[in-house]
């Protein structure tokens, strides 16, 4: 009565045994940005990403209720979402996942500014949801960021690839090699920062690298 649950993205009253986080009429559109794998197979030949695969839930458009979710979860401090979208997507590539063994989740570094800044990083929390339902291990140690970016929101593709330029390094005593790794990421626009630090990843030994993200522009 005093605290009534509000659509995330319309804001309208839902019921308490309603969907968590929309209203229906939301969470129908929600439903209808979910995306398939020939979608992401275009998106890697189109942008020329250095990764073996990518898994993301929806599409992503502005003013919908996709970029309400990830806005909730990275600006409003709704970690829970995190979680949550981290099992949905797993559960969606539950078979592809356990074919291709992955060993390691990482999820992509904010600089150390910027997590002050927002108090977590949300990419930590989409990987938590991952590794609580597929058991598959996290480890945020492995790539830090060392430059600060401005935010690529709006960037054209070009200047994104020239802001995210060496604003990633290997850990000192990271060990990937021959290991399958999933960078897990919150929302894939051009593939700038998965291409970046996969990179990394390969030319330090890993076998397989896979992209993990809740939310892909297509």
């Amino acid at each position: 009565m005093f605290l009534p649950r509000e659509c995330l993205h319309c804001c309208k009253i839902i019921p308490t045994k309603n969907n968590l986080y929309f209203c229906k009429e939301c969470y129908s559109h929600l439903i209808s940005q979910i995306i398939n794998s020939t979608n992401t197979s275009d998106f890697l030949a189109k942008n020329n990403i250095p990764v073996n695969n990518i898994f993301s839930l929806f599409k992503f458009e502005k003013e919908t209720p996709s970029q309400s979710l990830i806005h909730n979860l990275k600006y409003k401090s709704q970690i829970n979402i995190g979680i949550e979208l981290g099992k949905m997507l797993s559960q969606k590539f539950e078979l592809e996942i356990n074919r291709f063994n992955i060993d390691i989740l990482i999820p992509v570094p904010l600089h150390l500014i910027k997590k002050f800044s927002r108090g977590y990083n949300q990419t930590e929390f989409i990987a938590k949801g991952i590794s609580g339902f597929t058991k598959i291990p996290t480890n945020p140690n492995v790539l830090k960021r060392n430059k600060y970016t401005r935010s690529q929101t709006k960037f054209s593709k070009e200047e994104r690839k020239l802001n995210i330029q060496e604003a990633f390094k290997l850990c000192t005593n990271a060990d990937i090699v021959d290991k399958r790794i999933a960078l897990v990421d919150d929302v894939i626009t051009t593939g700038s920062t998965i291409s970046e630090c996969s990179e990394i990843l390969f030319e330090a030994g890993a076998k397989k690298v896979y992209a993990m993200s809740i939310a892909l522009v297509i």
